[in-house]
């Protein structure tokens, strides 16, 4: 590995780099693609048409698009097969919108407005599509964003004015080789955990339904309507109030308190994931007054329930807090402590089947700009009260499917990470291919 390899984003000045690299930018390298002279297109011809929403957030290609009427197209991009398009509008293209068209009927559509169709001349199209997935070009390119907040747009005269690193082209598909290899094992984790998830749903809804029962011996077990769904005849329901202590969060203001010093970690609904654990990758502190300590402290074994965003997905995620230390809590979160009936782990599940079900997106409340479920909405929620053993039985199966969950995670967190590194080292020469070790077929290199 030569770590005195370096690659200059914002100009056309080398050092270091590999024999045979030159270093480029956006401008030089590609077209953008315009409508033909010769293409008509009638009130009635269709024609696909790829809206921002079906540009992948990940992976190289744009294969979905909806079909349109001439007549119902009053602006557009036009691009063709094999463009890449890349989001300009803030805030898709720091969340990476962008695919190569591929599959288009007739070989063209039109995209949103809000995406620039580029064609490569020379350089391999995979090769920059890959180089726009690079962190740090995503970072230079989100910096060069202009116009009012929340509409901010990519100027052309800045994309193209983008660096861009140009090997030989036997470089450039064998680094596209390792690429595609690696986020091959990406997307397949990506799927594994996409059933994991599934799966827990499915497991979910069957536990809570007919309680701790196999399968095929559902229909043995006598059910009943109750509020939060079918549930078996014996099972009793207890408000959220009863059996736990509810209680808001700090009101303050924390999106800017990064530094430790300040005092000590506080949770926010962003450290909340979908899929109901806590994330510490991203911390905020707060200086939690001594007076409010006995409180505002997490214990172990506390449900934290995220009941405020502005999205309704997010509304009802819930975790249970189980790290070391001294961690509080932010004013979107109400934390729920049980008065000893039940058992946190069982409530934690509890809770996560009813917001998989639904059930806080129907009773949400919605203010001008927030999806709520409030501390009083809260308290009424039933919680199943099924026998201690039965609540047992349900939180030993699907802690079983949470561990593949969670190594299924740190495995996709992993290799996203592979992805971003070789990314950035393969393409601005500070790692060659080959310095990797790796078999590259003939037909590749």
């Amino acid at each position: 590995m030569a770590n005195s390899r370096r690659f200059d984003i914002d100009g056309k000045i080398l050092v270091d780099m590999p024999p045979g690299w030159k270093q480029s930018c956006v401008g030089d390298e590609v077209d953008f693609s315009r409508k033909p002279r010769n293409c008509e297109i009638t009130s009635d011809t269709e024609v696909p048409f790829m809206p921002m929403d079906l540009l992948p957030d990940s992976g190289l290609y744009a294969t979905r698009w909806i079909p349109r009427k001439g007549k119902e197209l009053s602006s557009g991009v036009f691009f063709n097969d094999g463009d890449i398009l890349l989001a300009k509008i803030t805030p898709c293209l720091q969340n990476g919108k962008q695919g190569i068209a591929r599959g288009i009927p007739g070989g063209w559509g039109f995209a949103t407005t809000e995406v620039y169709a580029i064609r490569p001349r020379s350089l391999n199209t995979e090769f920059l599509a890959l180089y726009f997935r690079d962190q740090d070009v995503r970072k230079w390119l989100a910096d060069k964003l202009q116009g009012a907040t929340g509409r901010q747009r990519l100027p052309k005269e800045a994309l193209t004015s983008l660096g861009v690193p140009v090997p030989p082209p036997d470089e450039q598909r064998a680094i596209i080789h390792v690429l595609r290899t690696v986020q091959r094992a990406k997307e397949a984790t990506g799927n594994v955990l996409a059933a994991a998830r599934q799966l827990k749903r499915s497991l979910m809804r069957h536990l809570f339904t007919y309680g701790p029962v196999p399968f095929d011996e559902v229909e043995n077990v006598e059910l009943r309507q109750s509020d939060i769904g079918t549930k078996p005849e014996q099972w009793q329901e207890e408000e959220l109030a009863n059996i736990t202590d509810i209680v808001y969060g700090v009101q303050a203001a924390v999106a800017h308190n990064t530094d430790p010093k300040i005092g000590i970690p506080i949770l926010t609904n962003i450290n909340i994931t979908i899929d109901g654990t806590c994330d510490l990758g991203t911390l905020r502190y707060y200086d939690l007054p001594e007076q409010r300590r006995d409180k505002l402290i997490l214990k172990k074994g506390d449900v934290l329930f995220n009941w405020r965003s502005g999205s309704e997905d997010h509304v009802g995620k819930t975790a249970m807090f189980s790290h070391e230390g001294d961690f509080t809590f932010s004013s979107f979160i109400l934390r729920f402590r049980s008065k000893g009936r039940i058992e946190n782990e069982y409530l934690y599940y509890c809770l996560s089947s009813l917001k998989a079900d639904g059930f806080f997106a129907h009773y949400r409340a919605q203010s001008s700009v927030n999806s709520v479920f409030n501390a009083s909405a809260a308290a009424k929620v039933p919680i199943a009260f099924p026998g201690k053993k039965e609540r047992a039985a349900i939180v030993m199966a699907l802690q079983a499917i949470d561990r593949k969950l969670a190594a299924e995670t740190n495995r996709y967190k992993s290799l996203e990470a592979l992805v971003d590194s070789l990314i950035h080292n393969l393409m601005t020469g500070q790692v060659h291919v080959h310095e990797l070790g790796l078999s590259i077929p003939a037909e590749v290199s």
